[in-house]
């Protein structure tokens, strides 16, 4: 019986899962409740239906948060089933060539990667990315591409992977780590590796940065399970080998699928070892930092807030790390958010896949923010830094969004180093 099929078995349908299902409380649609996607997977396991185009759509509306299994009293873990049943559909229905190529290609190979994306960004710095938006007037047309230049509002001139040369990844303290660079990190917020980087070293950490593929998760919430399962391998042959304490990223998305390696690849003698040594050494960016003794040389001021990434705090637990690391820091007055590990509607590609959803989702959690009457909102995801940023700019806040480690660069002295924020 697999996983899934578990899952499927403990749902009693008893609707605990509604009232906490993000989605479902914009909607009000039973289709898109947690329990609605259990039972279709069912009917498709049983050979009852076949997935329909109603269908995709209801179980494309899942952000796969875990909100739900929280509730749920049978323990059941919707997002497991909801993923099984999309690689159900996509054995059946066949995948878009443009994903197909995205997820079986390009993630594969970050160097091709960076070459799509740099003419991409350029045009949007110049300002083409007013035709896109110009798309909304066109009949047909989702409003999420109409809306997806402003998701950045200024692309990098450089990557991650370009700057590496400016970084010192050598400290002093002896320990050895692997560093994994996510994808949005690499290309859409290159100053938060950075940061990362040169708050590693100043603590002493002797730092490898090889060149990784992405973590896999991208495919795998669309069902292509397969593609993940490659793009762990790749990952897997080149970070095995490497010497290390741990293996850390400052990406929520990353740390918690290559802890989730393990299981991906269950069924792979080959792997499945590989999987699990890595697994064990995987360490989010939060863990690092609330073990360490900062040393700080400049206080800072203002109220900070603080939005919990669902892959940091119900896929791996950690709450109390990331608020211990901005409490630590001498000047800052930290306020607890409500609602602070409800989604904030990001998801990845979500917001343009489901864009009025997730601003209704987004719009909810802005409204905490304010109210909070903090300056500074931070977090530890780089989708749902993107997220949280355009949904501020979309309200006209003045609260300004931050990754945790850009405060801590800061704090430490070493905000001046790296290369200007955009």
């Amino acid at each position: 019986m697999s996983q899934a099929e578990r899952e499927i078995e403990r749902c009693n349908r008893c609707g605990y899962c509604q009232a906490a299902c993000p989605a479902y409380a914009v909607t009000r649609s039973e289709l898109s409740a947690p329990r609605a996607h259990v039972m279709q997977m069912r009917l498709l396991a049983d050979g009852e239906a076949e997935p329909s185009a109603e269908m995709l759509q209801a179980l494309g509306e899942c952000m796969l948060c875990r909100a739900c299994a929280d509730e749920c009293p049978a323990q059941v873990v919707t997002p497991e089933v909801v993923v099984a049943a999309r690689e159900a559909a996509l054995r059946h229905r066949g995948q878009p060539r443009l994903l197909d190529y995205v997820f079986r290609n390009l993630l594969h190979d970050p160097r091709k990667l960076a070459a799509y994306a740099r003419p991409a960004f350029a045009a949007q710095r110049v300002g083409l990315g007013g035709a896109a938006r110009a798309l909304k007037r066109l009949p047909g047309v989702p409003p999420g591409l109409a809306a997806a230049p402003d998701f950045l509002p200024q692309p990098p001139r450089r990557f991650l992977r370009d700057r590496l040369a400016g970084i010192p990844l050598v400290g002093a303290g002896g320990g050895q780590l692997i560093y994994f660079a996510g994808c949005a990190i690499n290309l859409t917020l290159p100053e938060v590796g950075e940061a990362t980087l040169r708050v590693l070293a100043r603590l002493g950490w002797e730092i490898a940065a090889p060149e990784n593929a992405c973590c896999g998760l991208p495919p795998y919430a669309y069902g292509d399970v397969e593609a993940a399962r490659r793009l762990a391998r790749r990952n897997l042959d080149l970070l095995d080998p490497l010497p290390g304490d741990f293996i850390v990223t400052d990406c929520a998305s990353c740390s918690s699928f290559l802890k989730e390696y393990p299981q991906l690849l269950a069924d792979d003698e080959t792997y499945r070892e590989r999987a699990e040594r890595a697994a064990a050494r995987v360490r989010d960016l939060t863990e690092v930092l609330a073990d360490a003794d900062l040393p700080q040389t400049t206080p800072l001021r203002g109220a900070v807030t603080y939005h919990d990434p669902c892959h940091l705090s119900r896929y791996q637990g950690i709450r109390a790390q990331p608020r211990a690391v901005l409490q630590s820091l001498e000047g800052l007055d930290f306020r607890e958010l409500e609602e602070a590990d409800r989604c904030c509607g990001g998801a990845g590609t979500y917001g343009l896949t489901h864009y009025e959803v997730s601003m209704k989702i987004l719009e909810r959690k802005i409204g905490c923010v304010e109210r909070t009457g903090a300056q500074v909102l931070a977090t530890a995801c780089p989708s749902c830094q993107m997220q949280l940023g355009y949904g501020l700019r979309r309200a006209g806040s003045s609260v300004r969004i931050r990754h945790l480690v850009e405060l801590v660069a800061e704090a430490m002295g070493l905000s001046e180093a790296a290369e200007p924020a955009r």
